[in-house]
């Protein structure tokens, strides 16, 4: 049954038309392996700084058992016992030869749900890209569109290097993003239902999106509820992330009853701040507060808070984030693209606070690559503060690997390679035109990979693979998915359309 024969957002929808091989460019991922070693690796970047020289280390091996690491080093202090049992890399169609392998990198803020209108935000600022885009293009969209898009995201993701995404979905279909959309994938996302409950007449959007405080309120405490539940069957690939959209889509007492059961149940809290001199304004208007005090106020700030952007925050407000541990998510790409401004993340890594890195979404960055986001940050930091030290290439590392991980918890699990780490592995190759020349210093290897951008040619998440030789194992073929993809986007943007005369002020 192709795509086009399933049931749009005007027509009743049931999980069973997902159910029944609706999607034909999907595979089942391999089972994990549960014992393998990975030798022969020319360069491995632990980011560990208990092994030394930058955490770098040559010729190296990691051996991995049931999902974790439990050994790291060079090949030629491995233990005989465990040489002797050695699977070699090239019997698996994968070698550590001209390779770098990393830990998995964590994009700090992704829209996977947006991924299908990539590419149509140009030239314009943030409110004006939300009413015209992003907003219609939401409340269009249906449980097979939202599918779709997870699928398209998290295969770019994946392939550049990203296992783990702290991620924004969308008010409805939920369900349909989790089971359908992200699972088949075997990324590792935090995610949630995302609230709008308070119609601003300076930034209206679709009357799909809007729920009353007390519907919000329910729907996401069920959402998180039954995340948490799927968070412990598997293993932690899909996990709950309470989400409200901005200060300016909810009323207060709902962005507190938010942060209240957010801390109740320990979950991760996130939303975007300061992103743009429109929102601020706004915000501004409403309130007669700055962002981040406003969100201080309604007691929404903590440990595992994310706030996204952060473009103009004051000192007061960095002092205060790095006061209550919480993250700040540095989205270069997206905030150039949307002419919002360059964060100050030089300024929060002084103060102290967590920063991570996100690529936000398709619509305003038409890219989900996170090595492009790393260069984009070394490159715009340096212009910013006109010093090209402004950040280093291991601060720059440092945010795309561990920085969001204490917001989520997961500063003992992830973003290393080191022993007891869950197994996220990342390969580079050192044959890509931008790698041919080799480097004797480490500092230089770490600048490199924050430099230039490749597509990774094998990933593992866990210890599965999910990545082997730049191609995501979830999809049979991209050009079968392509023609699926190209089909539904152009029924979504007709929709999309449709839905953009709910908005009164949109300007001709």
């Amino acid at each position: 049954m192709y795509l086009s024969s399933l049931p749009n957002v005007a027509r009743p929808y049931t999980e069973a038309a997902l159910a029944t091989g609706q999607f034909p460019y999907l595979r089942n991922l391999p089972d994990p392996t549960a014992n393998f070693v990975v030798t022969n690796i020319e360069v491995l970047v632990t980011n560990d700084p208990s092994q030394g020289n930058l955490g770098v280390l040559r010729d190296a091996y990691v051996h991995v058992c049931d999902g974790r690491i439990t050994e790291v080093g060079t090949m030629g202090n491995m233990p005989d016992e465990l040489r002797s049992a050695t699977v070699q890399l090239e019997a698996r169609q994968v070698t550590g030869k001209n390779r770098i392998v990393t830990p998995g990198l964590m994009h700090g803020h992704t829209h996977l749900c947006q991924t299908l209108w990539r590419g149509q935000g140009e030239g314009k600022q943030l409110l004006q890209w939300l009413r015209d885009h992003t907003w219609p293009g939401e409340a269009a969209m249906d449980p097979v569109d939202i599918a779709m898009a997870a699928h398209l995201g998290a295969a770019e993701a994946l392939c550049h290097g990203a296992t783990t995404c702290l991620d924004m979905g969308t008010v409805h279909h939920t369900s349909a993003y989790v089971k359908h959309g992200i699972l088949p994938t075997g990324l590792r996302v935090w995610t949630g239902n995302v609230v709008m409950d308070h119609m601003d007449p300076d930034v209206p959007f679709p009357k799909r999106l809007h729920e009353s405080p007390e519907i919000a309120l329910r729907k996401t405490l069920e959402t998180m509820q039954h995340l948490a539940e799927l968070a412990k069957k598997t293993n932690q690939r899909v996990n709950p992330a309470v989400t409200m959209r901005f200060l300016l889509t909810s009323e207060p007492r709902t962005a507190q009853a938010l942060a209240r059961m957010a801390q109740d149940n320990h979950w991760v809290i996130q939303t975007h701040a300061s992103e743009s001199p429109g929102e601020i304004a706004a915000i501004q208007k409403r309130f007669n507060r700055a962002n981040i005090l406003m969100l201080r106020e309604l007691g929404f700030l903590g440990p595992k808070t994310f706030l996204h952007h952060c473009v103009h925050a004051t000192p007061e407000e960095i002092a205060l984030m790095a006061g209550v541990g919480a993250t700040a998510v540095h989205c270069p790409g997206s905030n150039g693209m949307l002419g919002s401004g360059i964060a100050p993340i030089p300024d929060f890594l002084r103060a102290g606070v967590h920063v991570a890195i996100g690529a936000d979404g398709a619509p305003c960055n038409d890219m989900l690559d996170l090595r492009a986001e790393m260069w984009a940050a070394k490159v715009l930091a340096g212009g910013r503060y006109q010093n090209s030290a402004a950040l280093s290439p291991l601060d720059i590392l440092t945010m795309a690997t561990t920085g969001g991980m204490h917001g989520l918890g997961m500063e003992k699990e992830l973003g290393k390679i080191a022993v007891g780490q869950r197994a996220d592995l990342v390969f580079w190759n050192q044959l890509d035109w931008s790698a041919m020349i080799d480097l004797e210093s480490n500092r230089d290897i770490i600048g490199r990979i924050v430099r230039t951008r490749q597509t990774a040619t094998d990933v593992y998440v866990d210890g599965q693979q999910v990545v082997a030789n730049g191609e995501p194992l979830f999809i049979t073929s991209r050009d079968l998915f392509r023609r699926y993809l190209n089909e539904r986007v152009s029924e979504l943007n007709r929709r999309s359309k449709e839905l953009r005369v709910d908005i009164p002020w949109l300007e001709t």
